[in-house]
């Protein structure tokens, strides 16, 4: 079925509370608090403060962005600290993200219709394009942009 006769070519959606969701991200923050003997209030406090610039990729990494919030709380990133506490937050996290069940059958509709699909989202590495890939949602997308790759954010014009 083709798009009717509409001025309308391209949607363009975000990635997060919108095609998928994440119940509880922080949710393992506490245990990962505790692993690191600090409390949850300054852990919260390096995570919220190392945000904006994993949001626009000055922090490229999941990892990079672990080892600033070990920076920021005075710890020693020693023996592969970041990478394991970054393997133990992806690995918690991504069991957590869940498509919508009309995401799939809406995108596949769009397309159908002869519309081009976009997403721009907000997003750290860690979330971003390796949801994308491992949810299968690449195909259904003619283009992306995402705020850690591109290196802007929401709600500003380069984006």
């Amino acid at each position: 079925m083709q798009r009717p006769n509409s001025p309308i070519r391209a949607i363009i959606f975000d990635l997060y509370n919108t095609l998928i969701y994440e119940p509880d991200f922080e949710g393992y923050f506490p245990f990962l608090a505790e692993l690191l003997g600090v409390t949850l209030a300054d852990y919260n406090t390096h995570r919220q403060n190392s945000s904006p610039d994993a949001t626009v990729g000055r922090l490229p990494t999941a990892e990079a962005r672990t080892r600033a919030i070990l920076a920021g709380l005075g710890l020693a990133d020693a023996d592969g600290l970041s990478e394991r506490l970054t393997a133990l937050e992806r690995d918690w996290r991504w069991s957590q993200v869940q498509v919508y069940s009309a995401t799939i059958s809406t995108l596949q509709t769009l397309r159908e219709r002869g519309y081009l699909i976009g997403l721009v989202s907000d997003c750290t590495e860690l979330m971003g394009r390796p949801n994308l890939e491992r949810l299968d949602l690449i195909p259904l997308l003619d283009a992306t942009a995402l705020s850690y790759e591109v290196g802007h954010a929401k709600p500003g014009a380069p984006i």
